[in-house]
């Protein structure tokens, strides 16, 4: 999840970047998160393509796509992101190329006139804004028609996050989502159901094409380390959320809803 819109937003990634892929992207949870999204992208862009990927955060997946032989325009509000993005991808040489440029979620305006064939938002950076309908709007003015948008966003019904922090006694970080805005690190974060969201987009001209749940069997990242320390058990665990991953249920009760969007 990376920044959009304020100075509180840019600050705090700033401060995670250093740190982000040992807390997350290297993590099991990250692993197996980050491998389930990377299925569906490749499912949709399996090579040259041009791709916008928004809060890309340290570049993991930008050079995944990459890898595949699509071009990529990675993006963060980050300046710390991006150059972590850079040094990850210096020197080396991939199928794609990969660029990077400084934009914030709430102003896709900033890419000026360039249409694209696909875009990512990963890991819940669309939380980071307020008015998912003015960011659906701004979208599909970056992306060609029949073009893809895969948008992974935290929801707001989680039970893992009730048991997790109801068992600690922490009554509010429990039921933090349930008001549909939190905050944290001085920044509010909004969480819209997979509901909400289509609205959003089917009002912008986009049909969803593809959705599913992440985060019902297997518990959300704050748990790695107890994830970590049962790593058969939760390699189980993984398989069977895979399998139930497309149920309507798993995908309102997930920590994150994965959705493919077509642009009409």
């Amino acid at each position: 999840m990376n920044p959009a819109g304020s100075d509180a937003a840019t600050g705090a990634f700033d401060e995670l970047a250093a740190s982000y892929d040992l807390t997350f992207t290297e993590t099991h949870l990250g692993r197996y998160y980050r491998d389930r999204v990377q299925a569906v992208c490749a499912r949709y862009w399996p090579g040259a393509k041009r791709l916008l990927e928004l809060n890309a955060g340290t570049g993991a997946d930008a050079v995944y796509l990459a890898s595949l032989g699509n071009s990529v325009l990675a993006t963060d509000a980050s300046r710390p992101m991006l150059e972590t993005i850079r040094r990850r991808i210096a020197g080396r040489n991939y199928y794609g190329d990969i660029n990077t440029s400084r934009v914030d979620l709430a102003d896709l305006g900033a890419l000026q006139a360039e249409r694209f064939d696909g875009v990512l938002s990963n890991f819940g950076g669309l939380n980071c804004i307020a008015d998912l309908d003015q960011f659906a709007q701004q979208l599909s003015a970056r992306l060609k028609p029949g073009g893809e948008a895969v948008l992974c966003i935290m929801g707001p019904w989680v039970p893992w996050e009730w048991l997790w922090f109801g068992l600690r006694a922490d009554v509010t970080s429990a039921t933090r989502r349930l008001s549909r805005k939190s905050r944290w690190r001085n920044m509010d974060i909004h969480y819209p159901s997979a509901a909400d969201t289509n609205r959003a987009m089917q009002a912008a001209g986009f049909k969803r094409i593809h959705r599913e749940g992440l985060g019902f069997v297997m518990p959300p990242s704050y748990a790695s380390d107890f994830v970590n320390s049962w790593p058969r058990v939760f390699a189980g665990l993984g398989r069977v959320e895979s399998t139930l991953a497309r149920l309507p249920c798993v995908v309102n009760l997930s920590d994150h809803h994965l959705s493919v969007y077509r642009k009409q």
